[in-house]
């Protein structure tokens, strides 16, 4: 059997094939805004907000499952991914909860429901991110309709084929799960509000330089994504029709961000530009508008509000100020 020397960058995905893809399409929701790794769009890009809600299952119940799968194939001489060689009970090392994998992990489960690939919709690698100067070595991601837990149980099921050598077979998310070497884990379930999958990362790594603390992250977020320009369709200006003298309003730009999805076809998620908009007003006397895209009224009458996207697409609409 080929050595394999670790730590080595394993790239693997798995889905439940049975599933259809379908993603729905729905109006962004108010929720607080999440941080992406980076608070500048690199060349070609602009910042998305895809909003949506995050799992949290508590770490000792994920760590639990996780080490149980390490146990027993330690205990019944499961082959080991770093050698070759048959594991033993003195092989078996428990996983370790890593709190700056968690955040790649969190961060890639957002970013896999927008483009279900390891590579991000920015284009760069998974391993690309970096939090408090770690990274993750090995990527599992899986998609459902149950969250993260069964997540785990998808790449376990990948345990018969690596036992019994099946060359034609994926294994790589079960041989992640019980290689010795990796002692470090971090994961992420987070789920569109517009539909679609959850997406669930694990990253793994051997060594761990800081917290083993758990996020309390939880709930509704806007979670930031890095995307492709080249990637959004369909802008649209979420605007009032009418708005009266003294009345203010947060105006947004929203568009599809598309990408090829993993069964075919297209997956479309709705979002909205964070960054990277320019706000004009035909006539600022009777509707003024600010650099964020904040309108307001002045007087009555009639102007015109644009929005330009910064290397991409404009648009506008008029809005009638009444007293």
């Amino acid at each position: 059997m080929k050595k394999l020397n670790i730590p080595t960058k394993i790239i693997t995905f798995l889905l439940l094939l049975t599933l259809s893809l379908s993603q729905a399409s729905g109006t962004v929701q108010a929720a607080s805004t999440r941080p992406s790794d980076t608070s500048k769009a690199g060349s070609g890009n602009i910042l998305a907000g895809v909003t949506g809600t995050f799992e949290r299952v508590e770490k000792a119940k994920i760590l639990k499952r996780i080490n149980e799968i390490r146990k027993e194939a330690c205990e019944k001489g499961y082959p080991n991914p770093s050698n070759g060689r048959k594991l033993t009970p003195s092989d078996y090392r428990p996983m370790k909860w890593s709190s700056n994998l968690e955040l790649v992990a969190l961060l890639r489960a957002a970013e896999s429901t927008v483009n279900e690939s390891h590579t991000r919709p920015n284009g760069q690698s998974c391993f690309s991110i970096r939090y408090n100067g770690e990274q993750s070595w090995a990527e599992n991601l899986a998609w459902n309709y149950s969250g993260l837990m069964a997540g785990i149980e998808q790449w376990y099921e990948e345990k018969n084929d690596w036992v019994n050598q099946n060359a034609n077979a994926v294994t790589g998310h079960y041989t992640s799960l019980i290689n010795p070497a990796y002692q470090f884990i971090g994961l992420g379930s987070f789920r569109r509000s517009t539909g679609g999958w959850y997406g669930v990362s694990a990253e793994f790594s051997s060594s761990n330089a800081g917290s083993q603390t758990q996020s309390k992250l939880k709930g509704k977020k806007v979670q930031t994504i890095e995307v492709s320009k080249k990637n959004l369709s369909n802008p649209s200006l979420n605007a009032p029709s009418k708005l009266k003298v003294k009345k203010t309003k947060q105006l947004t730009v929203s568009c599809n961000i598309n990408y090829p999805g993993i069964m075919g076809g297209t997956n479309t998620t709705k979002g909205r530009i964070l960054k990277g908009v320019t706000w004009k007003s035909s006539k600022p006397s009777v509707l003024h508008v600010n650099s964020s895209g904040k309108i307001t009224a002045k007087k009555a009458g009639k102007a015109t509000i644009t929005a330009k996207v910064k290397g991409g697409f404009s648009v506008k609409k008029t809005i009638t100020v009444t007293k």
